[in-house]
């Protein structure tokens, strides 16, 4: 597993493929899919003592927070309000969120690729 301490910092999405039929098929409606589709949000990570990383993600209209350990499953409450077994994994740049839908929440994967000083995220 490559360091992940690499991602430390400010990220600026600079592309974000599939976003919108991805909100669609969550049944997320039109007019937060407008407002989530021209945000381009900004996406800190941290590092505690711990291994606790922290992923702040800051856009116009709403800021999510997210702790984790790498390879650790945890509960998340997703912007969108599904109830989810949440992983992260990290290996060659990529950091992977493998959310597992609970009370019959749908299943999602994230991956976002870090080259230089770009982030991309693919749902």
């Amino acid at each position: 597993m490559a360091d992940m301490d690499c991602i430390i910092g400010k990220w600026k999405m600079v592309s974000s493929e599939n976003f919108d039929d991805y909100m669609k098929a969550l049944g997320v409606g039109i007019v937060l899919r407008n407002l989530a589709n021209v945000a381009t949000p900004t996406i800190e990570f941290s590092k505690g003592d711990d291994d606790t990383w922290t992923m702040t993600t800051s856009a116009t209209f709403r800021t999510v927070e997210i702790k984790f350990k790498l390879n650790e499953e945890f509960e998340e409450v997703t912007g969108d309000g599904r109830k989810c077994a949440t992983t992260f994994s990290f290996e060659n740049g990529v950091l992977t969120q493998k959310q597992v839908g609970k009370d019959g929440s749908k299943n999602s994967e994230l991956i976002r690729t870090f080259k230089g000083d770009d982030l991309t995220t693919v749902i």
